[in-house]
């Protein structure tokens, strides 16, 4: 069986369909990840994305009710200190007595994460309630996190769902990688008005907190121009200029192979050059994470 590592983060599963957990060194221990698209569908279709999309998926509709029975066995697991009973984590243990720097075997957050935007599931709403129930029922206070591209969130449903994360002590990280129309199509292969987007980011920010991730990469005509980290910067002052709160700037790159081998990480160097245009304009703090 295959062995879980923090430079592994596969979103299958033995003996789940829906709930994969991952050895996590930036949590700091066990992410226990929520992929509401087993169908690799996604409305972005962002160039460094590490799904492959060439390998057909699984079935389209969630199953709301075995997506909350998966967690309520490993929810159960981790209020009784009893993760490593999961299959592939029984070496962990032994692997932290060699090797203290590893993350430990606490579980530290709930991620709706996956193979694609996670709010485009009709159970979406249903199952961020049913989250919250679970951690309740086992006394487990850690935070929900929701990874969202922000394109869903002018419907009421997402947007309520969404809100109600942040005001009960989790959290929401959306993707802005562009600040351009031009900057959307190129790195998230969708024909989206900027504003549109804006418009969203926004009105997720005004309750907020809301935390931004950006990935900068080099694809075939290379690293992402300077021009268009400067319009991310713009964009992230209009936020604020708006009223809206942002916790942090997360700069990223790409961590692990592509479909498209053209696409590849930028040096420290060119994230650090980058992530000073970004804090020129921001009253918040922006930090690479790599």
């Amino acid at each position: 069986m295959t062995r879980f590592r923090t430079t592994d983060h596969p979103r299958t599963y033995p003996g789940f369909q829906y709930i994969y957990p991952v050895w996590s060194r930036r949590r700091g221990g066990i992410s226990l990840g929520i992929n509401l698209n087993p169908d690799k569908v996604c409305n972005f279709h962002c160039v460094y994305c590490q799904v492959d999309r060439f390998v057909p998926g699984h079935e389209s509709d969630v199953d709301a009710a075995a997506v909350r029975g998966e967690l309520d066995r490993v929810l159960r697991l981790a209020s009784e200190g009893r993760l490593t009973e999961l299959p592939g984590f029984d070496w962990l243990e032994e692997a932290r007595q060699k090797d203290s720097s590893l993350p430990d075997l606490e579980l530290k957050d709930v991620s709706f994460s996956g193979d694609g935007e996670p709010t485009t599931a009709r159970s979406f709403a249903q199952l961020v309630d049913e989250v919250f129930g679970l951690l309740e029922l086992y006394q487990l206070p850690i935070p929900v996190i929701v990874f969202t591209n922000a394109t869903r969130v002018d419907r009421l449903p997402v947007r309520t769902a969404l809100i109600d994360v942040m005001n009960r002590g989790g959290a929401v990280w959306a993707k802005l990688d562009a600040g351009t129309d031009e900057g959307l199509l190129r790195y998230a292969g969708v024909r989206m008005p900027m504003q549109r987007l804006m418009a969203n980011l926004t009105t997720l920010a005004i309750p907020g907190p809301l935390t931004i991730q950006t990935l900068l990469c080099r694809d075939a005509d290379g690293p992402t121009p300077l021009e268009e980290v400067r319009a991310i910067g713009q964009r992230l002052a209009e936020i604020a200029a708006a009223g809206g709160r942002i916790d942090e700037v997360q700069i990223t790159t790409v961590a692990r192979p592509t479909p498209d081998s053209q696409i590849l990480a930028l040096r420290p160097e060119e994230l650090e050059d980058r992530r000073c245009l970004i804090e020129e304009t921001q009253p918040f703090p922006v930090t690479i994470y790599v």
